[in-house]
């Protein structure tokens, strides 16, 4: 098995009215803990898709010139060329994805016969997921500001639910309010 993990960080930030990715959590940027968690992983490549902001990074970057077309075209553009079993899908926006809970989802994926792999947390589906190449023109032919969901939504027969024993795989840090009460809770 061969995953490519492609970390989201082309967003416009505009609820944010800044470029949230380089937001401190424990005075590092939050798309350089995203990048660092996955780098430890398990995955056997990363490539980041960024927009608007440009960032720094010893990965494979990949520069989305439709980003304002929504999240789609990020997919798209992390997706070019490649010809492995599955990519996992990880939002630059979620630093509290740690690389144990990458390293689940990979080992579910590669052991599972089914094509795509959800992170479970009481009933409720979370970030990130894996799809394998079945779905990759599914992926590609995707429009607007969507990753996976509609394609999971799909597929249910054909989907690994790996249960999580965290709310982690909920946190994405969309606006001012959420890093705020991050920061009351002495989280970030």
């Amino acid at each position: 098995m061969y995953i490519r993990g492609i970390i989201l960080a082309a967003g416009k930030s505009s609820r944010m009215g800044e470029n949230k990715l380089q937001l401190k959590i424990h005075d590092i940027p939050m798309i350089d803990i995203v990048i660092q968690n996955a780098k430890k992983s398990k995955l056997d490549e990363l490539i980041v898709v960024y927009g608007k902001y440009d960032l720094i990074t010893d990965i494979t970057k990949v520069f989305n010139c439709n980003y304002e077309k929504g999240m789609s075209t990020s997919v798209k553009c992390g997706l070019e060329g490649f010809n492995g079993d599955g990519v996992m899908i990880l939002l630059g926006d979620m630093p509290f994805i740690e690389t144990k809970i990458i390293d689940k989802l990979y080992t579910a994926f590669t052991n599972s016969s089914k094509n795509i792999v959800v992170p479970m947390y009481r009933g409720m589906k979370g970030n990130p997921v894996i799809i394998g190449r079945k779905y990759f023109h599914e992926l590609i032919n995707n429009t607007g500001d969507k990753g996976a969901r509609e394609i999971i939504n799909n597929h249910q027969d054909d989907v690994e639910r790996l249960e999580i024993e965290s709310d982690k795989i909920f946190v994405d840090i969309d606006n001012t309010e959420v890093y705020n009460n991050m920061l009351k809770k002495a989280l970030v």
